[in-house]
């Protein structure tokens, strides 16, 4: 990606070109390891036990936050205890919790940079509620992957060239990263399908806000084939 942009300057096409070339590569190699859950664990196994563990601070019991001991805690002995108590072992059993409750999104694969960076780099573009989706999922990143994606989404002109040029090797090669991409994610979607709702079908959801959401707190299904579908309409014909 770096390369790319950094032969943006000089307008180098043919080098743009490899550099596409590589990445619609490599992408397949995600696709083949996302299938991989298919042999590794059951749907039962990922919907009942797995899934709720993903789910975060934002659903059951704990959909009010928790308190991170020595985050968001500071604690206080009560002013109404006889001075010998407070002076003694008893203080630590007295004491008043006070704090900050952190209520924390549960996993969600828009929280790595792979596939943001991906989309900033080939400037696909997404609905107005999906992006700003993508963005809150940005501060759950490292400031290094932050400041990336930031890099990326002022540098990158790759989806302009491509929609731009007459070079066709340019335009096959950006074609092929976008189908790539599209690619993972519909192979994402079909997981989807049968590590979530077909098990929510047979109403095994422990956590019952998670029945067909994502762990992100999004509609699944409607915001998963949204980007599939918005990442299908950047090829160039």
């Amino acid at each position: 990606m770096v390369d790319a942009i950094d032969a943006q300057d000089q307008l180098d096409l043919d080098r743009i070109v490899l550099c596409l070339r590589k990445i619609a590569e490599v992408i397949p190699t995600m696709t083949e390891g996302l299938k991989t859950l298919h042999d590794s664990m059951s749907p039962q196994e990922f919907y009942v036990e797995l899934r709720p563990i993903l789910s975060g601070w934002t659903a059951g019991k704990f959909k009010d936050g928790i308190l991170y001991e020595g985050v968001t805690m500071r604690q206080e002995a009560p002013g109404g205890l006889d001075k010998d108590i407070r002076n003694s072992r008893l203080q630590n059993l007295e004491i008043e919790r006070c704090g900050t409750k952190f209520s924390c999104i549960g996993g969600s694969a828009a929280q790595s940079i792979t596939l943001q960076a991906l989309d900033t780099f080939l400037q696909i573009k997404h609905h107005a509620e999906d992006a700003a989706f993508f963005q809150i999922m940005c501060s759950y990143m490292i400031t290094e992957h932050r400041k990336f994606l930031q890099d990326l989404s002022e540098h990158s002109h790759i989806g302009e060239l491509a929609h731009s040029t007459e070079h066709s090797a340019f335009k096959l090669a950006y074609n092929a990263c976008i189908q790539a991409v599209r690619n993972f994610r519909l192979t994402h979607l079909s997981l989807i399908k049968r590590f979530i709702l077909e098990p929510a079908s047979d109403r095994m959801a422990k956590i019952k806000s998670l029945e067909t959401a994502g762990t992100g707190g999004q509609k699944l299904m409607e915001f998963l084939q949204r980007v599939s579908d918005n990442t299908a309409r950047e090829q160039i014909e």
